[in-house]
């Protein structure tokens, strides 16, 4: 074998060496690419879930802003559980204004609900605009004010009231939201 025949052999025999070298390198390196997509796709969604928690803490920073800034009007909204009695002063003070008989009984809250109202059985006896003008009134009120019931009937009509105009009884339950 001449010189040049040997290089020959060597250096392809180098080449098949190489070559097979680098299969192995590849065929390792391609081994770990699924995983390794996995992990930069985890990587990538909790990557968006942070930008995400990110942008959604400006809105609540504002949110947080305009509830500290309008604590007040808030908190107006809300009756005090101690002003209860001004609350039915103002009731009483309506129905006298506008000619309406009234009884008020305190209903005692649902035990499995949290107790953030006061709730108040609302006995009314008057002509029918008379107990209109009154739901009218409370409706101006500045509380949450939520009625849940609303009967009103016709009264029994007396000898003696032959000539006046036709009572009606109307017994409304109302539920007034409270600060804690």
């Amino acid at each position: 074998m001449t010189l040049k025949t040997k290089s020959v052999l060597l250096i392809s025999s180098l080449s098949i060496a190489l070559v097979a070298l680098l299969w192995w390198v590849m065929f390792f390196a391609t081994q770990k690419l699924p995983s390794q997509k996995k992990q930069l796709q985890n990587a990538t969604i909790s990557f968006q879930d942070t930008l995400y928690k990110l942008s959604n803490v400006k809105e609540h920073d504002d949110t947080l802003k305009f509830i500290k800034n309008n604590t007040a009007l808030t908190n107006s909204l809300f009756v005090n559980q101690k002003d209860a009695l001004n609350l039915i002063k103002t009731f009483e003070k309506d129905a006298q204004k506008n000619k309406v008989q009234l009884k008020i009984k305190k209903l005692a809250s649902d035990i499995n609900k949290a107790d953030t109202s006061l709730r108040f059985n609302l006995d009314l006896t008057g002509s029918f605009i008379n107990i209109y003008q009154f739901l009218n009134a409370i409706e101006t009120y500045p509380y949450f004010i939520n009625i849940n019931n609303i009967n009103i009937n016709r009264a029994e009509a007396s000898a003696n009231s032959k000539n006046s105009p036709a009572l009606a009884t109307a017994t409304i339950i109302i539920d007034v939201l409270t600060q804690k």
